[in-house]
């Protein structure tokens, strides 16, 4: 009940925000399913994506979120407010995809930043590391594409649009290779048109 309350609060001061200092924009809201296992992903450019993503996203979300970010002051209170599972990014560990696969299970939603960390040179965008592939493949959950533009270098723009692409289901995924899923799904984040 505290967390819930919390979480709303912050997702409606976020929006608020937002609107108002970044004219924030929403477009593809219609595609988020309203219940069932969800992984969301998207491109990060900035420490300003995840408040945006919980500010546009109507559903209790949990972010799959480096280490480190449990351990400073500021950060610490925001990944774990929203039940945020840690990952060391030099070795994953058993557990971490032991605890994404629970809240999948139990028909919650995931939030990968495929590419790993924040992207800051535009050669590097659409990189994504490989355990998307597993996570996909194994847990057999839909995939919503999505796009935050206005993020990388966001003092220039003071503009944010958040574009909800595209809802991938597990049976089209399932025609693709393991190894092939993560370069697919970052395509379609990157370059496809819906």
């Amino acid at each position: 009940m505290f967390k819930n309350f919390f979480q709303n609060l912050l997702r409606l001061m976020g929006k608020i925000f937002l609107k108002i200092f970044f004219r924030l924009e929403v477009e593809g809201i219609e595609k988020i399913p309203k219940q069932g296992p969800l992984i969301l992903i998207s491109n990060h450019h900035s420490y300003l994506d995840p408040p945006v993503i919980v500010s546009t996203f109507p559903r209790r979300i949990h972010f799959v979120a480096k280490k480190e970010l449990f351990l400073h002051p500021l950060t610490s209170l925001f990944v774990k407010l929203f039940d945020s599972i840690p990952v060391d990014r030099g070795h994953t560990k058993p557990s971490t995809f032991k605890t994404i696969f629970r809240y999948l299970s139990n028909q919650e939603v995931i939030c990968i930043f495929p590419e790993g960390t924040r992207v800051n040179n535009p050669e590097n965008f659409g990189k994504a590391e490989r355990g998307i592939g597993f996570i996909v493949s194994k847990s057999q959950a839909p995939v919503l594409i999505t796009y935050i533009d206005g993020t990388y270098q966001w003092y220039k723009k003071f503009k944010i649009k958040v574009i909800f692409k595209e809802l991938v289901t597990f049976e089209q995924l399932s025609k693709i290779e393991e190894s092939k899923i993560p370069e697919f799904l970052m395509k379609k984040v990157y370059h496809d048109k819906n």
